[in-house]
């Protein structure tokens, strides 16, 4: 496959008149399809996709990285406005409610559940385990597995969603602030109990996968299970194992451990794909793939990572993005 555009329809960031929220939302162009990744925290890709002169009936399908309301919060005016789009998602979403304590608190950040009963017909749900390929049979891996099965779904012959199956490198540190307890009677989205509620082991978190003529292109909204742990999990399910480029959120906010993480993160991309002499590892047949970062990578984590890694790009609202 030729030829990948991405669109930020909206991010914690803009440059231009378009509107920025703390949110995610990101149109995908390929030759075979048109996905519409995430729908951030409101309305405003709606708003910003207008002005950039998007045709949402030209889209496919839309597509849930992981049930935290700054990527789903768009989800019930996407539906009221195109109440046939069909959506890709984990079940989890809706079996569970997700919080923050960052903040000293519990902050409810669940997807709205009431929209798969409105529209139960329109979801189209990912299992966390298992293999159930779209179209024909899956791509046969050599690659090995560390843990865990290998999981997802073929959308076209070069397109899928892939569940994280490798834990093997680290996982953004910010991570420990997020929680979740089960949406069970007697429970609600609003308020945590502390008798049910546990670390989100991230099991919702979904990545898209394209095999292009330069390689993996892969694109995961925040990489809570580690931007590496995704790129070993999209290559032992795809079998492709050179990397063209990630785009997406790396999930390292403004903590006192943010530099200290980018380091690692650094450490290890070189040290996986074969640019430290000393490694134990097998190193992949690529170099370091182009990495295109924003939304929850902080201002201090990019500042490390564009001296760690030259050549890192940075994307915000309105960013066109051509692979």
């Amino acid at each position: 496959m030729k030829g990948i555009t991405i669109k930020i329809l909206v991010d914690n960031r803009t440059t231009s008149q378009l509107e920025s929220e703390h949110g995610l939302s990101m149109l995908i162009e390929t030759p075979e399809t048109s996905i519409l990744c995430d729908m951030g925290a409101s309305d405003a890709f709606l708003h910003n996709a207008t002005q950039m002169g998007v045709d949402f009936n030209k889209i496919d399908f839309a597509f849930i990285s992981h049930g935290h309301s700054d990527h789903t919060g768009g989800l019930g005016y996407l539906l009221n406005n195109f109440p046939d789009k069909k959506i890709y998602s984990s079940p989890s979403i809706f079996k569970e409610y997700y919080f923050s304590g960052r903040r000293g608190y519990w902050r409810a950040m669940s997807t709205d559940h009431s929209l798969l009963h409105k529209y139960p017909e329109n979801f189209i749900m990912i299992e966390g385990s298992g293999c159930s390929p779209l179209h024909g049979e899956p791509h046969k891996s050599n690659a090995p597995q560390e843990e865990g099965r290998l999981s997802g779904r073929w959308l076209t012959p070069s397109m899928a969603i892939v569940s994280n199956s490798c834990n093997k490198w680290s996982r953004p540190y910010g991570n420990i602030y997020l929680a979740k307890q089960p949406a069970t009677e007697g429970l609600n989205h609003l308020t945590a109990d502390p008798a049910y509620l546990v670390p989100d082991n991230f099991e919702h978190e979904l990545a898209l996968a394209a095999i292009t003529d330069k390689g993996l292109v892969i694109i995961s909204s925040c990489s809570h299970c580690g931007a590496i742990n995704i790129m070993e999990s999209c290559i032992a399910f795809t079998g492709e194992k050179k990397i063209s480029t990630f785009v997406g959120g790396l999930h390292f906010i403004d903590s006192p451990q943010v530099e200290t993480e980018v380091e690692t993160f650094a450490t290890e991309l070189y040290k996986i794909f074969g640019h430290n002499g000393n490694s134990n590892e097998a190193p992949l047949p690529s170099p370091i793939p182009r990495i295109i970062t924003g939304h929850c990578t902080c201002d201090k984590a990019k500042e490390v990572l564009a001296k760690r890694i030259p050549g890192i790009e940075f994307f915000c609202t309105g960013s066109e993005i051509f692979i």
